[in-house]
């Protein structure tokens, strides 16, 4: 992860990209505001078999939790996703191979070892977790967590975790397509970095917007909504985040 603490997201993309989106949209960014209250941070697959053995992982842990802390004490959701168990056919062994295959069909095993989130995360009482069948948390029928947040009044998602350019990627992508804001963290996703950037430009050109951590946590800070998870439960919402990997 090539940049530091106070990089901004745009620091990630290409420079040709940034002037002609900037051009095209009349503002570097897509959304220039948070609503705290209306954003759920969305983590995907930042379980042992994505990030244990990454050297990467400390950090972008590290930077997970100092936005999940911020983003539940300005009254937003944090969500943690994890592939479904899941039977891994011939087909994926064809695209996969065979025993990484496996490998990913024992590690989707409810109490299996690599099934779990990284021991560094820090998990909230009443954050939401779930379970996705396939690459992506907001595929129609692959998760219940999109109609999870409408009823929670969540118009936008910040999407980190693992891998940047497979699932997270994935996950942004439908996530716009549901009609949600969809913001990839640049220094939250692990992956490859030049994956990593390539994954970033198509989501900034196309489906939504990129920022840093600390961007995100700064605009969370501005925003003047109240924000509160007590002004969403007056608001009259009655979807408890619970702690089962359900739908």
């Amino acid at each position: 992860m090539g940049q530091n603490e106070d990089s901004l997201g745009i620091d990630w993309l290409p420079g040709r990209l940034v002037e002609r989106m900037q051009a095209r949209r009349g503002r570097l960014n897509a959304f220039d505001s948070l609503v705290a209250r209306r954003t759920a941070l969305v983590v995907i697959d930042l379980t042992v078999l994505f990030a244990g053995d990454d050297p990467a992982a400390g950090p972008v842990v590290a930077r997970i939790n100092r936005l999940a802390e911020a983003l539940r004490n300005a009254g937003g959701l944090v969500a943690w996703v994890r592939p479904a168990p899941a039977g891994y056919d011939a087909l994926a062994e064809a695209v996969l191979g065979a025993d990484p295959a496996a490998r990913y069909r024992r590690a989707t095993d409810p109490g299996h070892p690599l099934a779990a989130l990284h021991p560094g995360l820090t998990i909230g009482r009443d954050d939401l977790q779930a379970a996705k069948r396939g690459y992506s948390a907001f595929f129609p029928g692959a998760s219940g967590l999109p109609e999870r947040l409408g009823a929670a009044g969540i118009d936008t998602v910040l999407i980190a975790g693992a891998v940047s350019n497979v699932c997270c990627e994935a996950s942004a992508r439908d996530a716009f397509a549901r009609g949600f804001r969809a913001v990839m963290l640049a220094d939250a996703n692990l992956g490859r970095e030049d994956e990593n950037r390539a994954a970033l430009a198509a989501i900034y050109r196309n489906f939504g917007d990129v920022r840093s951590v600390t961007e995100a946590i700064a605009l969370l800070g501005a925003s003047s909504d109240p924000g509160s998870r007590q002004g969403r439960e007056r608001d009259g919402c009655d979807c408890a985040p619970t702690g089962d990997q359900g739908d």
